[in-house]
């Protein structure tokens, strides 16, 4: 079916041919079947008295329409004409010749130079049909194409005359030799019959060809030239059957004939004239619609009348209503301002012509509405036989809409807060606006027609001039800051730093670029202060961590390259928030800045010193082993700890040091900030004004550190923490006067967590507050469940920390649990350190004496181990020295420092307890010395509180029980 489609398919614009080729066809056809249905009227064998003259028309005819082929195909416009419009025209010529020699040969014809008879006019005829159909089975398979060689059609032409010359030298001068092809009385011999054939199937072939061309659009008219080869095929076969030279099937195929070559001139005639001729027409008005659509006026000067002619879109455009116009009046149109310079460019024309024809210019014209427009006037002057000028055509354009676009432009240009320029190819500069005098120094007459470079500094000019030259190859839009770093160059001959937008701009007058200028000095000092602010410490000038840590990074990259090391020192100075606290922040300011540059100038060029904030200080050293980063660390140590005057201020400041070393304990930043960090705060354990290397076990302990922190948090709510309580006896009767309450701390998983190690990470965290708060409640609540249980009265201890003891509102806070638990103030003590009442010694004594006031007791817990002054103990209103255990433990071999101790307790009126008493012997020397209290394991460990409530009843000391 797909097949079929195909083969019948007939393409559209070949449908109306097609329609009038089938009638034509059709009715051909049933022409040729009327011998057939009426054999009496069209009897072949029956003689027709005027056949000779109706042969005679009909060949005359049939000569003419060849020759009309002839004539037309080969007179058409060779340069764009088809070879086979030539080749039919060529071949066509042989035709009509043959078609003479037959016409003239024929029999009762008078003789033509030998006699005529019937093989003589046959023999011209015969390769007349098969010519004609050759050349329409030629033209059928060659592509529709010009000839490749332009002499093509002269050797064509060349080779038909030979042709024709060759069939009159054998049919007039060897007739004899010829085969027969007509007998008379016994009619056509075979041979006549098969060239007959053989000529129909050329002409079916031919059809068949022209039939499948149908499908496409086709540079000719394959519909009649499909028609002709249809119709000389049935011409042909009519001459196969006639009997006798004079009957109606010889009549029958010369009709059919002189058919066949009308429909082949008409087809000529299309593909030649009429379609070129349609052509040109559709190209005229396309024209006519250009010319409309592009708002072109055309005019027409005659320069001896000087009379215009005005096309209708020129007369639309002044408001005329004359085609023809005086010149005057047409120059009277042109503004004043313009009309000088126009008439003095066309005299200086015609004054050059003919080497100079054209003229160009933009001007304003007068509508008879009083309207002045833009045109742009373009005209060419053309010369008289005599090479005068004698006529000028030209056209105008509307182009009021781009002046006012061009004025919209200066005036935005102008108006450009950017300096502006536009530059043309050349690289002169054509427009500036007052940005540019301002940023430059010249005026815009300066600056006017001079080429770029007088802007750009000597050194970067030819640099210049090649970007130029690459970005009008490549012209696109380049934005502010995409390119690199630019200087302009003023007139007084100062760098100015730019920043420089490009847009490149085609107009009907070139190329152009504009640029957009800034000046960018005072925000390039604005980004060298934020750097300073980004990169560097405000206080002291140094890197800060960023600058720090890419440092770092370089550092480590030079160390792989060179298969060296990287130091890391962390520097923290020792109780400088003392200075801050005791001489205030000015003072600690300035000592930072002091010793920022003590450090410095301790180091090398390549190393970095950079303040991380506060008291602390990290030192990079690069390309440094352990044994130098050693060295470097004492020797900033011992140059810290020399004196320092601040304003009238004698200082003395010593520092820890941790150090860490790239590759063995880091690779990045962060792990090395990390480590040396954590080896620092090892320094500051160890007693401070040391250094110390980072090892694993430190890295193991911060790591419990921060795990114990984190665990803490959840202690509370998960019910780990726990109170335990310790008796504390009067040493001179053994009762029971009180109990210490000691924090516990069971972890699910780290097990029992000592109080020496979470108490500092609690405070230091800030969490004390909040376990503070939970322990002093918790005491005094079990102090009331034991006095509501019939235990006797006595005093619970609580230990305070710093944290705590440094709120204002602690003694509130404790008033309203007294209150709360319904116990008199007397039965808590509070035991606070000597390095809390020392740290801000004023406030601890407005502190005391406030939770003195209401009756609470307060003690100084592990007294002797810290820096008391005797003036402000003195002042503290205290009720208890507690001996810290380390003393007791050593009070059989060295018992002085006890006894001074209890005397001077008993000289201020305070009370002595000893904690941590073990042996009957220490209980004997305390005694001996006049200690009031004692506690320890002598009498019994911490106890839960269930336990210490059978303790108290019984009265069973568990002295005797193992220790833990």
């Amino acid at each position: 079916m797909r097949f079929m489609q195909t083969w019948w398919w007939i393409h559209p614009v070949h449908r109306p041919t097609m329609k009038v080729v089938g009638i034509l066809l059709g009715s051909l056809v049933l022409l040729a079947l009327a011998p057939a249905g009426f054999p009496l009227v069209f009897a072949d064998a029956k003689a027709i008295a005027t056949y000779l003259p109706a042969h005679a028309l009909f060949e005359t005819m049939s000569i003419i329409v060849s020759m009309l082929v002839f004539s037309v195909g080969w007179h058409a416009h060779r340069q764009i004409l088809p070879g086979n419009i030539v080749l039919l025209a060529g071949v066509f010529f042989a035709v009509g010749w043959l078609d003479f020699f037959h016409t003239v040969s024929y029999t009762g014809m008078p003789d033509f130079i030998t006699h005529n008879d019937w093989q003589k006019h046959l023999s011209y005829w015969l390769p007349a049909r098969l010519l004609a159909a050759l050349v329409l089975l030629v033209v059928a398979i060659r592509p529709w194409r010009p000839f490749v060689n332009t002499n093509a059609r002269y050797y064509l032409m060349s080779a038909m005359i030979l042709l024709v010359l060759l069939v009159n030298w054998a049919v007039l001068l060897h007739q004899e030799r010829l085969p027969a092809l007509f007998i008379p009385g016994g009619g056509l011999t075979p041979l006549k019959k098969e060239a007959e054939y053989l000529t129909i199937a050329i002409n079916l072939c031919s059809a068949v060809i022209f039939w499948r061309k149908l499908a496409r659009p086709q540079p000719f008219n394959a519909g009649l030239l499909l028609a002709a080869a249809c119709v000389m095929g049935i011409g042909e076969f009519f001459f196969t059957l006639y009997t006798t030279m004079a009957g109606a099937y010889n009549v029958y195929g010369h009709i059919y004939k002189a058919i066949s070559y009308l429909i082949i001139y008409r087809a000529i005639v299309v593909t030649a004239i009429e379609a070129p001729y349609q052509k040109f027409i559709e190209s005229q008005a396309n024209l006519a619609r250009a010319v409309r659509a592009s708002n072109m006026g055309l005019w027409d000067w005659d320069l001896v009348t000087s009379e215009v002619t005005l096309s209708a879109e020129m007369q639309q455009k002044l408001g005329v209503a004359q085609t023809v116009q005086p010149l005057a009046a047409l120059i009277g149109l042109i503004h004043p301002d313009d009309r000088v310079r126009f008439q003095h460019q066309l005299n200086a024309i015609m004054a050059q012509f003919p080497q100079q024809t054209m003229v160009m210019d933009e001007l304003r014209l007068r509508h008879q509405d009083g309207v002045y427009r833009w045109y742009l006037l373009n005209g060419e002057i053309r010369g008289n036989a005599q090479g005068q000028p004698a006529q000028m055509l030209g056209g105008v354009i509307d182009i009021s809409e781009r002046k006012q676009a061009e004025e919209r432009f200066r005036c935005a240009f102008e108006a450009a807060p950017n300096a502006m320029l536009m530059v043309n190819e050349q690289g002169r500069i054509v427009l500036t606006n007052l940005q540019t005098s301002a940023m430059f120094g010249y005026t815009q007459a300066e600056l006017l027609g001079q080429e770029i470079e007088i802007l750009i500094p000597a050194p970067q000019r030819k640099q210049h001039q090649s970007e130029v030259q690459s970005f009008l190859a490549h012209a696109r839009g380049r934005r502010m800051a995409a390119d690199k770093e630019l200087f302009g160059l003023s007139k007084t001959g100062r760098t100015i730093p730019v920043e420089v937008g490009l847009n490149p701009l085609t107009t009907s007058e070139g190329r152009f670029v504009i640029a957009s200028v800034v000046d960018i000095e005072e925000r390039k000092l604005a980004q060298q202060k934020i750097q300073q602010l980004v990169n560097f410490d405000a206080l002291t000038g140094l890197p800060n961590r960023i600058l720090l840590q890419d440092r770092m990074q370089q550092a480590i990259s030079m160390a792989d390259r060179e298969h060296s090391g990287v130091a890391v020192l962390f520097i923290d100075l020792d109780h400088f928030k003392n200075i801050n606290d005791t001489l205030g922040h000015r003072v600690g300011d300035l000592l930072l800045l002091a010793v920022s540059q003590r450090i410095r100038g301790a180091l090398r060029e390549q190393d970095t010193v950079s303040r991380m904030g506060g008291d602390e200080f990290v030192v990079l050293l690069p390309g440094e082993h352990s044994q130098g980063a050693m060295h470097v660390a004492q020797k900033l140590a011992q140059i810290l700890s020399a004196p320092l005057k601040i304003e009238h201020h004698d200082l003395k400041i010593t520092a820890s040091i941790g150090i860490a070393m790239y590759p063995e304990d880091g690779v990045d930043f962060e792990t090395l900030y990390q480590y040396s960090d954590t080896a620092m705060y090892r320094a500051k354990q160890e007693g401070r004004n040391s250094a110390f290397f980072f090892t694993q076990e430190m890295h193991e302990h911060a790591l419990r550190m921060h795990r114990i922190e984190n665990a803490l948090l959840l202690a509370l709510g998960k019910n780990q923490l726990a109170l335990y309580y310790q008796p504390q006896l009067d040493i001179r009767s053994g009762a029971i006067v009180g109990v210490e309450a000691l924090l516990r701390w069971q972890h699910p998983e780290m097990g029992a967590i000592s109080p020496a190690e979470f108490i500092p990470i609690a405070e230091a965290s800030g969490q004390i507050i909040e376990i503070g708060d939970w322990v002093l409640r918790t005491a005094l609540r079990q102090l009331r469940s034991w006095q509501d249980a019939g235990l006797p009265p006595m005093t619970v201890a609580v230990n305070v920390s710093a944290v705590q003891f440094r709120l204002d509102d602690l003694p509130d806070r404790v008033m309203a649990l007294l209150a709360e638990f319904d116990l008199p103030a007397e039965r808590l003590e509070l035991e606070i350190t000597e390095g809390t009442t020392m740290s801000n010694p004023e406030k601890a004594i407005r502190q005391i004496a406030q939770l003195h006031s209401h009756g609470v007791a307060i003690a100084i817990d592990d007294f002797g181990t810290g820096y008391s002054s005797l003036s402000y103990l003195k002042r503290f209103q205290l009720d208890k020295l507690k001996i810290d255990q380390s003393f007791v433990r050593d009070i059989e071999t060295e018992s002085s420092i006890v006894s001074t101790i209890i005397q001077m307790a008993d000289s201020l009126g305070f009370k002595t307890i000893a904690e941590g008493v073990e042996t009957p012997a220490q209980l004997e020397l305390l005694r001996s010395k006049g200690c009031q209290e004692v506690q320890g394991y002598l009498f019994s460990k911490p106890l839960p509180a269930e336990q210490l409530e059978a303790y108290v009843r019984h009265k069973q000391p568990l002295a005797d029980q193992p220790q833990q």
